[in-house]
């Protein structure tokens, strides 16, 4: 199985309060880093602690940060 961030992370950072760059400062990760996770340019792996420590800044539990790609059938 494959895996990706979860859309209701992302959603949570669009529509917080704060900028993701002080999200980013105050789970301590460099705000690029979480850019690259947005933009699909870095893959975190399945469980990176960062992802749930951002996750938990949002209001999210860990296993709501990723989801499994489901492939489209032709």
């Amino acid at each position: 199985m494959d895996y990706k961030i979860s859309r209701a992370f992302f959603e949570s950072i669009k529509l917080s309060h704060e900028p993701a760059y002080k999200i980013a400062w105050k789970a301590g990760i460099h705000p690029v880093l979480l850019s690259k996770w947005i933009h699909r340019y870095e893959k975190p792996k399945l469980g990176d602690p960062r992802i749930a420590k951002l996750g938990k800044l949002l209001g999210l539990k860990p296993e709501e940060c990723f989801e499994e790609v489901i492939e489209e059938q032709r």
